[in-house]
């Protein structure tokens, strides 16, 4: 059951990481980054 979630999440990550660089600046992409790791913990802390 836990890799199910965590599968997902990752794919989701993948798909950001996807996104043009130019479009978007160093501090969006880095922003994005804080925001999955940080779904990463709250979800493995409920999960866990």
């Amino acid at each position: 059951m836990q890799a199910s979630p965590l599968a997902q999440q990752q794919q989701q990550q993948q798909q950001q990481q996807q996104q043009p660089a130019q479009t978007s600046p160093p501090a969006q992409r880095q922003a994005l980054v804080l925001v999955a790791q940080h779904a990463q913990m709250a979800s493995h802390w409920q999960t866990g």
